[in-house]
């Protein structure tokens, strides 16, 4: 700390930002959720059997007090779209960082004296499918990165 300049209250001041920021990511105000199910619904409509999505399109429309239809031209479409990106975003990247995690918990079981052969061979097992898991992971947080503008792409 002292190295850095860093001095002991600002550890306070920080973590006191981080919960305050934590606290607003958990509230999601009900009628943005009921927003976004209602763009994903219109989004997979396209897509999926159109005679039960038409029956739960018309609810959130009738939840939400939609009188017409959106269309991806209008901004309301626009406005929910943003937060639905920002959602995969967000998921997509806890997904990668948990992986991370995991797969350094496993590379200190390496490391611990007294680890036998049968152990090294099953960590090292276990790290090849976590590279694997974490480089599909890693496609799909750029695929969302990629859709969310302020995403950063991992090469």
């Amino acid at each position: 700390m002292v190295q850095a300049r860093i001095q002991a209250e600002n550890f306070f001041k920080w973590l006191e930002e981080e919960g305050d920021c934590l606290q607003s990511l958990m509230c999601t105000p009900s009628s943005k959720t009921l927003e976004m199910e209602y763009f994903l619904k219109l989004e997979s409509f396209h897509y999926e059997d159109q005679q039960k999505l038409i029956a739960d399109v018309q609810a959130l429309e009738q939840k939400l007090g939609v009188s017409a239809c959106w269309k991806e031209i209008s901004p309301e479409w626009e406005a929910a779209k943003k937060p639905v990106k920002e959602w995969d975003y967000r998921k997509a990247s806890d997904k990668l960082e948990g992986l991370l995690v995991a797969c350094i918990f496993e590379m200190t079981h390496l490391n611990v004296a007294g680890t036998g052969y049968k152990m090294h061979k099953h960590l090292a097992n276990a790290l090849k499918t976590c590279s694997k898991s974490i480089q599909a992971t890693i496609n799909a947080y750029n695929m969302a990165a990629h859709t969310h503008s302020a995403g950063s792409i991992i090469k």
